[in-house]
């Protein structure tokens, strides 16, 4: 009886028992929304289906027809393929059209990558291309999301215990719901996201503790790993490797004087993201489906004014930010609630570091660059918001910034308290509950203003073998509240004095 109480603590559970109970949490929720909506969910993700069903060269991996209207070949893939988003842009419409789509019926499409983003991507997705296009999807979905448990997993357990807080801290404060949206997703946005934020976990984590040699080796090679995602899949996304890196350098600088050769792993992201950025033919923009017009018109300071106006609306989207391809907003309460957390983390992490002029330089620059780049891009084509831009591109950014801001310095290892872990774990938790249910509304009978709170009712659109709406609903839900257990595994670890975080340190560290 005695052994029994003292396994029943939290307090006595190794971190593995932690892993396991996350672990189990991951992959119930990464199912809930894995399944809860049809193949074309995403935005443009017939464009993206397209390209990996038929990529460069097209004429090797898919049949093509000139129709003599287009300058360019069309690829014949599947309807279930190049029809995937009829059901997008009506919110109160249910995904029951995609049920009328055959896979052994070839069209048309000219919506394919020629040469806009790197393509890698679309090379490696290429691999679990099947006859069965809902299936091939599906697989796609499970292997982002194992990528993305595969590499923050590894940082997660490389890293010190104040590592693992900065990690947990960061990637929860800032999931719900669009990084967990496009991490289930086959669209490339997701290993953008994870690719440039991996890096930078990383290199930060593996510069900045007292580690052994062999695993700051590792998280540097995680985070190498981390740009080849990002460059492979968007070149914006490569872009901000390079930023990345910059930010990197100036953080840790005292670091770099007495051990230069660290500099290597910088060099390495920096080219990664140059070729990458350079191969995706996004050199004027770097932001999908950008173009420049032929004829400007407009005053470039009331386009400009106007704009800045709406700066606000355009990051309060990163929380309420629409799911589906952009018709399906969440709950106000999903974007309350995400909001909350995610900047309560900022204030907490802002006001409790002894924060020096590097630290502030970095968030300063990462501040003018998440606000300027939306701005500048919509001046060069006279554009006005919400045209063109989407809080996804600079989502890297943002959660690199909240990172900054989490950064500890060397007196400042204290966790989150046990009142502010409850609020962190509630408030995220129930955000996602929302915005989840709302994707299954969403796609089994449309969101009108009349539905029933039962998800089993009134169902158009489910795929069937698997649990019902709701119970895959609550299975998610449920999921995502163990997985989000690990808030207080990071709580309960003792932060011991040799791994304290701090850049200054590392250079006595071995």
């Amino acid at each position: 009886m005695k052994n029994l109480t003292h396994f029943l603590n939290p307090k006595n559970w190794h971190l593995s028992v932690w892993g396991t109970v996350c672990l189990v949490g991951l992959i119930m929720s990464s199912y809930a929304w894995i399944v809860s909506s049809p193949t074309g969910n995403s935005p443009d993700e017939a464009f993206h289906e397209a390209s990996i069903w038929c990529p460069t060269p097209i004429e090797q991996y898919c049949a093509t027809v000139n129709d003599g209207i287009h300058s360019y070949p069309l690829v014949l893939v599947p309807q279930t393929v190049g029809s995937s988003e009829c059901f997008n842009h009506d919110q109160s419409r249910s995904a029951a059209c995609s049920n009328h789509l055959s896979d052994n019926l070839m069209i048309p499409t000219g919506r394919y990558d020629a040469g806009t983003y790197p393509g890698y991507y679309y090379d490696i997705m290429h691999v679990f291309v099947e006859h069965d296009v809902d299936r091939a999807t599906l697989v796609m979905r499970w292997v982002n999301v194992g990528l993305a448990a595969l590499i923050y997993g590894g940082i997660f357990f490389l890293a010190s215990p104040i590592g693992r807080r900065l990690v947990v801290y960061t990637l929860l404060g800032t999931a719900v719901p669009l990084v967990t949206f496009f991490s289930t997703s086959v669209n490339p946005s997701g290993w953008g996201i994870n690719g440039v934020v991996a890096a930078w976990f990383g290199l930060h984590l593996g510069l900045s503790s007292a580690l052994s040699k062999l695993r700051r080796t590792a998280l540097l090679g995680l985070s190498v790993i981390g740009a080849l995602m990002a460059a492979a899949a968007r070149s914006d996304s490569a872009a901000y490797l390079i930023v990345v890196c910059c930010v990197i350098f100036v953080y840790h600088w005292p670091t770099f004087i007495h051990r230069f050769r660290l500099v290597v792993p910088l060099g390495v992201i920096s080219i990664l993201g140059l070729l990458s950025y350079m191969k995706g033919g996004q050199g004027t923009v770097v932001t999908e489906g950008m173009y420049q017009p032929t004829v400007l018109v407009g005053d470039p300071i009331r386009v400009l004014a106007f704009n800045i106006f709406q700066t606000p609306n355009f990051f309060t989207s990163f929380w309420f930010f629409s799911l589906g391809s952009l018709d399906t907003p969440v709950p106000a309460i999903t974007g309350t609630l995400a909001a909350a957390v995610t900047i309560g983390l900022c204030w907490w992490g802002m006001s409790r570091n002894k924060m020096n002029f590097r630290h502030i330089l970095c968030l300063v620059g990462l501040a003018v660059g998440i606000v300027a780049f939306p701005l500048a891009t919509l001046e060069v084509t006279l554009t006005y918001y919400p045209n063109l831009i989407q809080v996804r591109y600079l989502a890297p950014l943002i959660i690199v910034f909240v990172g900054v801001c989490l950064a500890d310095r060397a007196k400042n290892t204290a966790p989150l308290s046990r009142t502010g872990t409850i609020w962190f774990y509630i408030l995220i938790c129930v955000a996602n509950t929302y915005a989840l249910y709302t994707l299954i509304q969403r796609y089994t009978r449309g969101i009108t203003g009349t539905s029933t709170l039962n998800l089993n009712i009134g169902v158009q659109w489910w795929r069937g073998g698997g649990p019902s709406p709701m119970s895959t609903w609550i299975l998610g839900s449920l999921g995502f509240f163990l997985m989000s257990t690990i808030l207080f595994a990071v709580r309960l670890q003792p932060s011991r004095v040799i791994e304290t975080e701090s850049a200054e340190i590392l250079p006595a560290a071995e």
